[in-house]
């Protein structure tokens, strides 16, 4: 099967489609698809405008939709798995429950997307754009997101475990009750973001900015810190035993009850920090 770009012909199962224009245009014939149950597995799209349109359980595995136009694009509950998205605008697309296993989104803009319970496990989302999207309960294990921009976005109760956040950029950005432990966020920048309540375990902060962060509440045993700030950082009842605080900033910072058990403060930065009920 394979999707030709817009003004040619297309051929499905060898039968040709036109709609009312005779017009054979990609979302003219992906929305026929969909609606009469067709799959669209290893379809070529590449370049497509499907702004709009109505995907919702459509089966794209392993699709071509590089450069392709999915704005506003519905897709819910969509099996996407395999699929190259990369560079792909999916700008307020609606993507909540779709399975993008190993999809490929190097590059893609998802700002203002909404991927609730989104299986996005070992995808690519390298540099992607997800600010402000919604990925509440979605599934990362294991994804990509170095350089991803998720400026301001929903990402409680998400599942991050062994995912890969070097040099993203988390500022503003709601990660309580988020399970990130393993993962790698070495360099980002998580200013004013909500940790609350997060499972950190082994979690690698090194060199990470959360200054105004709320860690309230948090897993952080083994978790490193070293070179971090921390300064205003919000800490209290947080368990960090064992965690590596080596030459981190903390000044200012909450550890009201926090559990500091053989804690690496060496070098450390403590300047007018709370220690209040702390334990060590």
């Amino acid at each position: 099967m394979k999707l030709l770009n817009n003004n040619k012909e297309i051929i499905i199962d060898s039968k040709e489609i036109e709609d009312e224009e005779n017009n054979h245009t990609a979302k003219f014939v992906v929305e026929y698809c969909v609606k009469n149950n067709i799959s669209l597995t290893n379809a070529d799209l590449e370049s497509a405008d499907l702004e709009h349109a109505d995907l919702s359980n459509a089966d794209l595995r392993s699709a071509n939709l590089i450069s392709a136009n999915l704005t506003n694009t519905y897709l819910i509950n969509a099996d996407l798995k395999n699929i190259n998205l990369s560079s792909v605008d999916l700008s307020s697309a609606d993507l909540e429950g779709a399975d993008l296993i190993n999809a490929n989104l190097m590059g893609a803009n998802l700002e203002h997307a909404d991927l609730r319970n989104a299986n996005l496990e070992n995808a690519n989302l390298m540099g992607a754009n997800l600010e402000n999207a919604n990925l509440r309960n979605a599934n990362l294990t294991n994804a990509s997101l170095t350089n991803a921009s998720l400026i301001d976005a929903n990402v409680e109760n998400a599942n991050l475990e062994n995912a890969t956040l070097i040099g993203a950029s988390l500022e503003n950005a709601n990660l309580s009750n988020a399970d990130l432990r393993s993962a790698n966020l070495i360099g980002a920048n998580l200013e004013h973001a909500n940790l609350e309540n997060s499972n950190l375990k082994f979690a690698n902060f090194k060199n990470a900015n959360l200054e105004n962060a709320n860690v309230e509440n948090s897993n952080l045993k083994f978790a490193n810190f070293k070179n971090a700030n921390l300064s205003y950082a919000n800490l209290s009842y947080a368990n960090l035993e064992n965690a590596d605080l080596e030459a981190a900033d903390l000044k200012n910072a909450n550890f009201t009850s926090a559990n500091l058990e053989d804690v690496d403060l060496t070098n450390a930065d403590w300047t007018n920090a709370d220690l209040v009920y702390a334990n060590f």
